[in-house]
C-alpha cells in the first residue's frame, strides 16, 4: 500500500463501515460517516470565509469530538491545525495570534478575536 493522506484513510473507513463508531468522548459518539460529513461541512464553511492551504487554524477547543472535527476540517483544506490549551489567559492567546497569524480559531466565541474567523464550541456548519 502506498502513502495515503489521513483524510483519504478516514474516508475509506467511512465507506467500508459508515455506521461504525469513529470517536467517543464521554457520553457522546459519532460514526465514521458523521465524522466525515461534519468535517467536510466545517472545511467548506471555513474555505468560504477565506481559510486556505498552508494557513494556520488555531484549535482552542478542549478534548472533544469538536476538537477532532476541527482537525479533520483543517487537514481537508491543507491548512495547519495548531493546538492550544482552551484554558489560556487572553494575553497568551493574543500573543499566539500575533505570532502564528492563524486565519481561523476554533473553540472561541464568534467575533472574540478581531480579524479572525472564530468558531464557537458546539458550532455545526451547514450542509455543504
Amino acid at each position: 500500500m502506498g502513502i495515503i493522506s489521513f483524510n483519504a484513510r478516514l474516508q475509506r473507513l467511512a465507506d467500508q463501515q459508515p455506521d461504525a463508531v469513529a470517536i467517543t468522548c464521554g457520553e457522546a459518539s459519532v460514526t465514521r460517516a458523521e465524522l466525515q460529513r461534519r468535517a467536510g461541512n466545517l472545511a467548506m464553511w471555513l474555505a468560504e470565509r477565506g481559510v486556505r492551504e498552508r494557513q494556520m487554524v488555531t484549535i482552542a477547543a478542549p478534548n472533544s469530538i469538536d476538537w477532532f472535527i476541527a482537525y479533520c476540517a483543517a487537514w481537508r483544506l491543507g491548512a495547519v491545525p495548531q493546538p492550544i490549551s482552551s484554558r489560556l489567559p487572553q494575553r497568551e492567546i493574543d500573543a499566539i495570534m500575533e505570532l502564528a497569524n492563524p486565519s481561523a480559531v476554533v473553540g472561541v466565541p464568534e467575533g472574540s478575536i478581531e480579524g479572525r474567523v472564530c468558531v464557537p464550541m458546539g458550532f455545526r456548519a451547514p450542509s455543504a
